[in-house]
């Protein structure tokens, strides 16, 4: 079930909004423009949030994003200028342009995601000085680095990751292995077996990720992980 492009948009007099969980899809300019609208409620089966689906909600201050979420639509809650905190959950992966754009109460944005999203263009853009955006700790420096142009509002939430995957391997060497496919937070290796660890549970192997590691002799891929990307192990040539 989705909730169709423009279905409720200039509703003027709406106030709250509770999107139930068998709704997968909010469509673009859902609730454009409903003024009057102060509490948005989105259920855990909806993937994403059509493009300007609450834009100009001025009078917005509560927003609920369900757990299902993973794109947030370019310009979702474009001038919704009296947000004032925002939770984005881990499974967003995709925050489109101008999706909180002259948000500009908007000042803490905590972001559970633990590999930072994708971002398109003027994402944060006019928003109110002092606005920080907070992540785990472990994630502070892939979250400056993924979002450079917003790394001085990015701050730790105080709290460790929940979730981590563990990848054994062994080398020919005794070397660590270097890769910069995964966002990794420990990388050790002792009496002949080393470990990666990285932030988030891993479902998929990257493109290349130990591309060319020759001195590589075995590794142990967990089970959470449902896809090998290309050259993943291309000429790994000890393994």
């Amino acid at each position: 079930t989705s909730i169709g492009d423009y279905a409720f948009g200039y509703c003027y007099s709406l106030t709250s909004v509770t999107i139930p969980d068998s709704v997968t899809t909010i469509g673009y300019e859902a609730f454009y423009f409903c003024d009057s609208l102060t509490s948005v409620t989105i259920g855990d089966s909806v993937t994403s949030i059509g493009g300007s689906a609450f834009g100009y909600c001025d009078s917005l201050t509560s927003v609920t994003i369900g757990d299902s979420v993973t794109t947030i639509g370019n310009g979702a809650f474009y001038y919704c200028d009296s947000l004032t905190s925002i939770i984005i959950p881990d499974s967003v992966t995709l925050i489109g342009s101008s999706a909180f754009e002259y948000c500009d109460s908007l000042k803490k944005v905590y972001c559970y995601a633990t590999i930072p999203p994708s971002l398109s263009s003027d994402v944060f853009y006019g928003n109110a000085s002092g606005r920080r955006i907070y992540v785990y700790e472990e994630c502070v420096e892939l979250y400056k680095s993924a979002w450079s142009g917003y790394k001085d509002s990015i701050y730790t939430n105080g709290k460790n990751c929940p979730d981590t995957t563990t990848i054994e391997y062994t080398t020919s060497d005794g070397n660590t292995i270097t890769t910069s496919k995964f966002p990794i937070i420990s990388n050790n290796y002792e009496n002949g077996i080393g470990t990666l660890i990285v932030v988030g549970t891993i479902t998929q192997i990257p493109a290349s990720a130990f591309n060319g590691c020759d001195s590589l002799t075995s590794i142990t891929i967990p089970d959470s992980v449902t896809l090998i990307g290309s050259y993943a192990f291309n000429e790994c040539d000890s393994l």
